[in-house]
Formats: C-alpha cells, structure tokens, sequence
C-alpha cells in the first residue's frame, strides 16, 4: 500500500500496545542513564554493557519514532542481542547457584527473558498496527 493509504488507515500510528513498548524503552533508558552517572558498588553490568544498553535503546525509540521501515527487524535484533549480553555479562548471572538451591534461580530469569522475548518478536512481525504504520502492508483476506 502506498504511504498515503498506510496514513489513513485506523492502525496507523504509534498506539495500541505500541505505547507499552516505547514507554518500556523510555524507562529503560532513565535507568541506565541513572546507573551510567551512579555507576559502582550496586552495579552488576559492565560498564559497556551499560553504554551499550543505553545506546542501543535510544536507537530502537529513535527508529520507530521517526517510523523507520526497518523498524520491527532492528528492534528484535536489539532485543535478543542485547538479552544474550545481559545474560551472559551480568555478574549475577555468573554467581554460581547456592549450595542448598533446588533450582537455580538463574534458570527462571533465562527462561523468563526468552518467553518475554518470543512473544514480543512474534507482535512485532504479525501486529497489523505495526505493519501498517512501518512496512505499508495489510493482510489481505483470505
């Protein structure tokens, strides 16, 4: 659809569930720019991590503020690798379990990040809103 008929349509625009996301995005953002200039003790990120946390979020918001096509597929791309880092770097994922731990409570948190994770990429790619608003497509009845 051309971008004159993405415009008119009901689902255009940065709404819906859309709203959620960015505002996630926001605060994110403020509390990695908190943790930048409070960086130390409480930490438990690396200090690019972080940098790269904040960058790679601002990038996301600025993407789909400024309606970028490449929007949805840079967004994923951000989620799941910044996901890994995060999981991989953060020195509260590399404590080993406790002694009398049953489960180890790192397990909850990966999983929890790739279901958190899934279900997002699969919004991202099916969501007629964000379809409509940055790629310029409906689905077509069957």
């Amino acid at each position: 659809m051309s971008e004159e008929a993405a415009k008119a349509h009901p689902r255009y625009g940065l709404g819906g569930w859309l709203y959620v996301l960015f505002a996630v995005l926001c605060i994110s953002v403020i509390a990695d720019m908190t943790e930048w200039f409070m960086y130390g003790e409480g930490s438990d990120r690396p200090r690019w991590l972080v940098a790269f946390s904040i960058s790679t979020n601002v990038a996301v918001l600025t993407a789909g503020f400024l309606r970028w096509p490449w929007f949805p597929e840079f967004a994923i791309a951000a989620i799941w690798i910044g996901g890994a880092l995060s999981l991989g770097f953060t020195a509260h994922m590399q404590m080993p379990a406790g002694p009398g731990d049953p489960i180890d409570p790192r397990t909850f948190h990966t999983a929890g990040y790739i279901v958190f994770s899934a279900v997002l990429t699969w919004l991202l790619l099916t969501s007629e809103r964000v379809n409509v608003t940055f790629k310029h497509r409906i689905k077509t009845p069957a």
